[in-house]
């Protein structure tokens, strides 16, 4: 009886050369605009929490199609928690364009720009921002790395260019590492 492998790719096996190679790696940190590709509210493993599972696809080259997601706690034991993850969903929801909401599937097909950083080898999303900031509507930042200081003044940087993040947290650790 043919093994598994042999079953679904014949008796050649499977080729490995010849399969596309996965590119899992984080992306750099930066921003980046995205479409928002999935928004469900679920309960937590132990069942005192929910949180709001979000599924991104990125719209900017060279990162073009790649996924980011993000958990963003709602209702947690912890105060803190619950105040930093309701903080991000105030940031979520009124750079898709949706304050008030009762029905998170609304924010699903919207476009918003992802403040991504990484830790430990990982994605993290620190915030959301509209995707139509401009420069017309709001100062561009200061410079904060040196391809940003090499842009003419007015000018800010493609959304994808690796911009250091600042941590949206006022300790040194985040309250669900101590």
């Amino acid at each position: 009886m043919p093994s598994g492998l042999e079953r679904i790719f014949g008796p050649q096996g499977f080729d490995a050369t010849t399969a596309p190679v996965a590119d899992f790696d984080a992306v750099p940190p930066g921003r980046y605009l995205c479409t928002i590709e999935a928004a469900q509210v679920k309960e937590t493993k132990k069942g005192d929490g929910a949180y709001l599972e979000v599924t991104l696809r990125v719209l900017d080259s060279p990162y073009l199609n790649r996924k980011l997601w993000h958990r963003i706690n709602i209702m947690n034991p912890s105060e803190m928690c619950q105040q930093i993850g309701r903080a991000t969903l105030a940031t979520l929801t009124m750079a898709a364009g949706f304050p008030n909401t009762l029905d998170e599937s609304l924010l699903v097909g919207r476009q918003v720009i992802a403040h991504v950083s990484v830790r430990q080898d990982q994605n993290v999303i620190r915030k959301y921002s509209g995707p139509n900031v401009t420069t017309e509507t709001s100062p561009a930042p200061p410079p904060r790395s040196p391809s940003a200081a090499t842009l003419p003044p007015g000018s800010q940087p493609p959304l994808n260019t690796a911009l250091p993040e600042q941590s949206s947290f006022p300790f040194a650790k985040p309250p669900w590492q101590r």
